[in-house]
């Protein structure tokens, strides 16, 4: 798990990498369950938005039992979450990511898939929803974000 942190950021980076690849756009579509084919650069920002907020949900409320008042997780989800990263390896780092026009690399295949598995800790560890949903790029579900900015600005 000490290499997680390292790997997250290489994740979002290939990610962001493919926004203007539009031969990788359903490649990526398909590793995150999109509900929507990916058709444009601004679901990347979107999904960019999502998957990061999971982060951030999750390191908020890293407790050390189940939790559902947000979405469904698991006691310490960080370390749950961090665990999906155990068998990438860093060595491929420096590995390049698919040049607009082509097709996903293997790294990015393998960073993108644990991205997706780790940030699926937050969004749906019990599996019940059926894809990942752009729209919701808060990451709130059905929560109203909005009182997340009242409770910050008191």
């Amino acid at each position: 798990m000490e290499k997680s942190p390292q790997l997250i950021q290489e994740s979002f980076e290939r990610l962001i990498n493919q926004t203007n690849n539009t031969a990788a756009w359903g490649e990526v579509s398909e590793i995150f369950n999109t509900c929507t084919t990916i058709n444009e650069t601004s679901d990347f920002k979107y999904l960019y938005l999502h998957l990061s907020n999971g982060y951030q949900y999750m390191a908020m409320t890293d407790y050390p039992y189940n939790t559902s008042f947000l979405e469904p997780m698991p006691g310490f989800p960080v370390n749950v979450s961090a665990a999906m990263y155990t068998n990438v390896s860093t060595d491929g780092a420096s590995d390049p990511t698919a040049a607009v026009g082509e097709p996903l690399t293997a790294r990015d295949n393998e960073t993108l898939k644990a991205l997706a598995a780790s940030t699926g800790v937050y969004f749906n560890y019990t599996g019940q929803y059926p894809c990942t949903n752009l729209s919701d790029w808060e990451g709130t579900g059905d929560l109203d974000a909005f009182g997340w900015n009242v409770l910050a600005c008191n």
